[in-house]
Protein backbone atom coordinates (compact mmCIF):
# COMPACT_ATOMS: atom_id res chain seq x y z
CA UNK A 1 0.00 0.00 0.00
CA UNK A 2 1.77 3.24 -0.89
CA UNK A 3 2.57 6.06 1.97
CA UNK A 4 0.21 9.15 1.28
CA UNK A 5 3.03 12.11 1.51
CA UNK A 6 2.59 15.06 2.83
CA UNK A 7 5.05 17.73 2.17
CA UNK A 8 5.49 21.87 2.87
CA UNK A 9 7.46 24.44 2.41
CA UNK A 10 8.86 27.52 4.77
CA UNK A 11 10.50 30.40 3.74
CA UNK A 12 13.97 30.74 5.52
CA UNK A 13 15.83 33.73 4.24
CA UNK A 14 16.92 33.44 0.86
CA UNK A 15 16.14 30.12 0.41
CA UNK A 16 13.05 27.25 1.07
CA UNK A 17 13.19 24.91 3.26
CA UNK A 18 11.12 21.74 1.70
CA UNK A 19 9.76 18.96 4.33
CA UNK A 20 7.79 15.75 3.77
CA UNK A 21 5.99 13.67 5.99
CA UNK A 22 7.35 9.81 4.72
CA UNK A 23 4.95 7.87 7.60
CA UNK A 24 6.83 5.80 10.44
CA UNK A 25 9.44 4.16 10.88
CA UNK A 26 8.09 0.30 10.91
CA UNK A 27 10.99 -0.63 13.10
CA UNK A 28 11.03 2.46 16.00
CA UNK A 29 7.38 3.69 15.40
CA UNK A 30 8.85 7.04 15.11
CA UNK A 31 8.19 9.76 12.63
CA UNK A 32 9.81 9.82 9.48
CA UNK A 33 10.44 13.43 7.79
CA UNK A 34 12.46 14.19 4.75
CA UNK A 35 13.67 17.67 4.57
CA UNK A 36 15.64 19.42 2.04
CA UNK A 37 16.88 22.79 1.56
CA UNK A 38 16.88 24.80 -1.93
CA UNK A 39 18.38 28.04 -2.59
CA UNK A 40 15.97 29.33 -5.45
CA UNK A 41 12.89 30.74 -6.15
CA UNK A 42 9.72 29.08 -4.96
CA UNK A 43 9.01 27.80 -7.75
CA UNK A 44 12.06 25.64 -7.30
CA UNK A 45 11.32 24.57 -3.92
CA UNK A 46 8.04 23.21 -5.36
CA UNK A 47 9.55 21.35 -7.63
CA UNK A 48 11.50 19.44 -5.14
CA UNK A 49 8.48 18.97 -2.64
CA UNK A 50 7.30 17.30 -5.92
CA UNK A 51 10.25 14.63 -6.48
CA UNK A 52 10.47 14.11 -2.38
CA UNK A 53 6.55 13.33 -2.84
CA UNK A 54 7.27 11.37 -5.67
CA UNK A 55 10.38 9.24 -4.04
CA UNK A 56 8.45 8.78 -0.50
CA UNK A 57 5.56 7.18 -2.52
CA UNK A 58 7.52 4.72 -4.54
CA UNK A 59 9.19 3.85 -1.29
CA UNK A 60 12.97 4.70 -2.31
CA UNK A 61 13.68 7.87 -0.40
CA UNK A 62 12.47 6.48 3.12
CA UNK A 63 15.36 4.68 5.44
CA UNK A 64 15.10 3.95 8.69
CA UNK A 65 17.08 5.31 11.88
CA UNK A 66 16.93 2.40 13.60
CA UNK A 67 20.06 0.27 15.09
CA UNK A 68 20.94 -3.55 13.84
CA UNK A 69 19.90 -3.88 17.94
CA UNK A 70 16.49 -2.27 17.23
CA UNK A 71 16.18 -4.42 13.85
CA UNK A 72 17.06 -7.80 15.87
CA UNK A 73 14.76 -7.09 18.92
CA UNK A 74 11.61 -6.39 16.58
CA UNK A 75 12.71 -9.26 14.61
CA UNK A 76 13.25 -11.84 17.47
CA UNK A 77 9.64 -10.44 18.98
CA UNK A 78 7.74 -10.80 15.79
CA UNK A 79 9.25 -14.60 15.56
CA UNK A 80 9.82 -16.37 18.85
CA UNK A 81 6.39 -17.23 19.17
CA UNK A 82 7.15 -19.54 16.13
CA UNK A 83 10.19 -20.96 17.11
CA UNK A 84 10.74 -24.33 19.83
CA UNK A 85 11.70 -22.89 22.87
CA UNK A 86 15.26 -24.32 22.39
CA UNK A 87 15.34 -22.30 19.04
CA UNK A 88 14.30 -19.38 20.99
CA UNK A 89 16.18 -19.59 23.56
CA UNK A 90 19.24 -20.54 21.71
CA UNK A 91 18.45 -17.16 19.28
CA UNK A 92 18.04 -14.53 22.42
CA UNK A 93 21.71 -15.95 23.48
CA UNK A 94 23.22 -15.36 19.96
CA UNK A 95 21.85 -11.94 20.01
CA UNK A 96 22.26 -10.63 23.68
CA UNK A 97 26.06 -12.08 23.79
CA UNK A 98 27.30 -12.03 20.43
CA UNK A 99 25.96 -9.57 17.79
CA UNK A 100 24.01 -6.73 20.18
CA UNK A 101 27.81 -5.86 21.45
CA UNK A 102 29.66 -5.96 18.68
CA UNK A 103 27.12 -4.35 16.54
CA UNK A 104 23.71 -3.54 18.01
CA UNK A 105 24.56 0.46 18.05
CA UNK A 106 25.03 0.22 14.43
CA UNK A 107 22.79 2.30 12.60
CA UNK A 108 21.41 0.27 9.68
CA UNK A 109 21.92 2.74 7.06
CA UNK A 110 25.63 2.80 7.66
CA UNK A 111 25.59 -1.06 8.56
CA UNK A 112 28.10 -2.50 5.65
CA UNK A 113 29.35 -5.60 4.32
CA UNK A 114 32.36 -5.16 5.89
CA UNK A 115 31.30 -4.43 9.26
CA UNK A 116 29.68 -7.93 9.31
CA UNK A 117 32.34 -9.80 7.46
CA UNK A 118 34.83 -7.87 9.86
CA UNK A 119 32.27 -9.06 12.77
CA UNK A 120 32.67 -13.19 11.16
CA UNK A 121 36.22 -12.49 11.28
CA UNK A 122 36.35 -11.62 15.01
CA UNK A 123 34.17 -14.77 16.12
CA UNK A 124 36.46 -17.02 13.87
CA UNK A 125 39.44 -15.49 15.86
CA UNK A 126 37.52 -16.28 19.20
CA UNK A 127 36.92 -12.85 20.62
CA UNK A 128 33.59 -13.98 21.38
CA UNK A 129 34.17 -17.51 22.57
CA UNK A 130 35.78 -16.56 25.51
CA UNK A 131 39.54 -16.38 23.76
CA UNK A 132 39.13 -19.33 21.22
CA UNK A 133 38.76 -19.79 18.13
CA UNK A 134 35.19 -20.60 17.27
CA UNK A 135 33.81 -23.47 14.66
CA UNK A 136 32.40 -22.85 11.13
CA UNK A 137 29.41 -24.24 12.60
CA UNK A 138 28.85 -21.58 15.35
CA UNK A 139 29.69 -18.81 12.84
CA UNK A 140 27.02 -19.57 10.81
CA UNK A 141 24.68 -19.91 13.54
CA UNK A 142 25.61 -16.30 14.13
CA UNK A 143 25.19 -15.37 10.28
CA UNK A 144 22.08 -16.90 10.27
CA UNK A 145 20.56 -15.09 12.66
CA UNK A 146 21.96 -12.01 11.33
CA UNK A 147 20.63 -12.89 7.95
CA UNK A 148 17.07 -13.93 9.09
CA UNK A 149 16.86 -10.41 10.83
CA UNK A 150 18.27 -8.25 7.97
Amino acid sequence: MPIMARGYLTKRGDSWRVVVDAGTDPITGKRRQLTKTVRGTKREAEAAKAAMLTQVAEGRAVRTGATLGELLEAWYLANAAEWSPRTALENRRIINAVIVPALGSRKLAKLRTADIDAFYGRARAGEFGGGKPLAASTVRKYHAVLRSAL
